[in-house]
């Protein structure tokens, strides 16, 4: 993948430390952008950006944890290193931390962890040919004008959805499950209808969907 094993100088050397199994998943590049994007933000030293996006990426590999257990793990190896002193921050400083990472940088790490997933090994059953799964699903959104008139909401023989409702489509690289293109869009569409807008991001000579 190119990835080194360990970070640059400017990161925090205890990254590598603390996320072995992740680290080959944050492209270096984005690393040391998220530091320059922090310095001088003292205050957010113990919820630095560098740190939110490896918790992030912690959660999303790990489904069957909540947040703050997955959260409350890292804070421990944390303390255990000696690199903090305080307890585990609130909830809602929590919050303001992931909105500090900025969606350019998820957008950044989703786009090289689909690139490594599209350089591993195929399909046991397939070897001869690179499988991608399609598949789509409704997601309840916050209940604001917003989304309301964005993204819609379902309607059914007891009236619409309480809550705004998008579509949400993924294809999905095999054997590794992991998402190689995605589309979240309004709850009038279809799979069928999204699946082929999808296609030519992620289809080449020798693929199978």
């Amino acid at each position: 993948t190119g990835v080194p094993s360990s970070p640059p100088s400017a990161i925090d050397p205890s990254l590598a430390h603390l996320f072995p199994i992740i680290e080959p998943f944050i492209p270096p590049a984005l690393d040391a952008a998220l530091v320059r994007l922090g310095c001088g933000e003292w205050h957010h030293n113990l919820l630095s950006r560098n740190r939110m996006l490896r918790i992030n990426l912690l959660e999303a590999a790990s489904p069957h944890h909540s947040y703050q257990d997955i959260l409350r793990e890292a804070w421990q190896a944390l303390l255990s290193a000696g690199l903090v002193k305080e307890r585990m921050p609130s909830s809602s400083a929590l919050a303001q931390a992931r909105e500090r990472v900025p969606v350019c940088a998820l957008e950044a790490l989703f786009h090289h962890t689909a690139q490594i997933a599209d350089e591993g090994p195929s399909h046991p059953l397939c070897p001869e040919h690179r499988l991608l799964s399609v598949d789509g699903t409704l997601l309840a959104l916050p209940d604001s004008t917003a989304n309301a008139n964005h993204f819609g909401r379902t309607h059914s023989q007891h009236g619409p959805s309480y809550y705004p409702q998008a579509l949400a489509v993924w294809v999905v690289h095999l054997p590794s499950r992991v998402v190689c293109a995605e589309s979240l869009g309004p709850c009038r569409e279809s799979d069928q209808a999204v699946t082929p807008k999808l296609l030519p991001r992620v289809l080449r000579p020798g693929g199978r969907l």
